[in-house]
């Protein structure tokens, strides 16, 4: 008995040397897999015929739904989700791919609910700079072309430049992204004075970058970020679902979106709870909600203001 509480002791300590050099193995071994697998579990609903015209070798079940698969263990920290040739993730939004993927329940709708500009606000938020409630790409684009009201080339380019700025000196002129450029600076040189950086959950180490960079490693860090606040939120959200007894299913996450296959009967509450989580406290993460038929054909859904 001795010898086995000897044992125990030592894994235990080998254990908490584990984590406390790498704490987002932690983190992903205890949120990061449940929460995942309660997705993959879940499964998609699809067309088979529209999904084979697309994935000829896409595994479907008797009651057509396909299954996801993630890996946690990426070297950036953002999970994958590839299974069967499918990449989940990246889902083509322009051939007809995402039809395929339609509501199991007789009174269903897909629900997607999206960020807004999410890195930018999770920058923000990591800087501790205000953003508005309203679009950010807006916000920027106003400053950029020094006007009001922009058109929508305009909005694209506001877009390309901000996210160009995030990842490089030549187009920091914004005060924003005068502090974009400080942090990334202090993050590089702190990773070259003592090889690692200590974020929520994570250590980022330099050896273990590829072809380091200090645009390469703040991408890592931002990537995390999400990472980690994605997965502590969907956990909330799927205690939401179980606590509600819904029948409604959370069945794809893609890094700045939600995929709900949701069931009306659940009723609208389910879906304003669901916003309420992923915005945080003060809609520090505004989001945008869509539904339609199918993944593909999806229309800007308002929800009634009482969480909004």
């Amino acid at each position: 008995m001795q010898a086995y509480g000897a044992h125990l002791s030592g894994v235990l300590q080998a254990q908490r040397e584990v984590v406390s050099k790498d704490p987002g193995y932690f983190f992903l071994a205890t949120t990061g897999l449940p929460v995942l697998s309660a997705v993959e579990q879940s499964g998609l609903h699809v067309d088979p015929t529209v999904l084979h015209a697309h994935f000829p070798q896409a595994a479907v079940t008797p009651d057509d739904l396909v299954y996801s698969r993630y890996n946690l263990y990426s070297a950036t920290g953002r999970p994958s989700c590839t299974w069967g040739g499918v990449n989940f993730a990246a889902l083509n939004k322009t051939d007809g791919t995402r039809t395929a993927f339609t509501s199991r329940f007789p009174k269903g709708q897909m629900v997607l609910i999206d960020f807004e500009a999410y890195h930018l606000r999770l920058i923000a938020d990591l800087l501790h700079y205000d953003l508005p409630a309203g679009s950010v790409h807006e916000y920027f684009g106003q400053q950029y072309f020094h006007t009001t009201a922009l058109t929508p080339e305009q909005y694209d380019e506001s877009k390309r430049r901000s996210f160009f700025a995030l990842y490089s000196d030549a187009d920091a002129h914004l005060p924003f992204f005068q502090q974009v450029v400080t942090y990334r600076k202090q993050l590089w040189g702190h990773l070259a004075q003592n090889g690692c950086w200590f974020a929520p959950h994570r250590t980022l180490w330099l050896n273990r970058l590829t072809d380091p960079a200090p645009a390469k490693a703040f991408n890592y860090l931002v990537q995390w970020l999400e990472t980690e606040r994605n997965l502590r939120v969907l956990r909330d959200v799927l205690s939401r679902f179980g606590q509600a007894h819904a029948q409604s299913k959370v069945v794809l996450y893609t890094y700045d979106a939600l995929l709900i296959d949701y069931n009306v009967d659940d009723g609208p509450d389910l879906l304003r709870d669901t916003v309420a989580l992923l915005e945080g406290p003060g809609r520090k993460f505004p989001v945008r909600v869509y539904h339609g038929p199918n993944y593909g054909d999806l229309t800007r859904l308002t929800l009634p203001s009482r969480y909004l």
